[in-house]
């Protein structure tokens, strides 16, 4: 028979140079979207979903490339 035991993890993230700050983990999508909100971190539109300016990086980058093996690729590429 399985366990319902809810385990709380502790850790300390100290060693990364990140210290007396609040962490907030695993929250619900609607907590962080009001926490991003009243630290202006983001902005809700019209419809009520968040909004974030991310800056100049906005996307992957165009070096990152996946090549799928199938009946197309399997002799026109190198595998290694």
């Amino acid at each position: 028979m399985g366990s319902n035991t809810l385990v709380t993890k502790t850790i300390s993230l100290e060693e990364w140079g990140i210290k007396n700050s609040k962490i907030n983990y695993q929250l619900p999508p609607a907590e962080l979207q009001k926490i991003s909100v009243a630290s202006y971190d983001g902005k809700e539109t019209a419809n009520g979903t968040l909004a974030v300016n991310t800056g100049e990086f906005t996307g992957r980058s165009p070096m990152d490339r996946f090549i799928v093996r199938d009946e197309v690729t399997e002799d026109k590429v190198w595998w290694g």
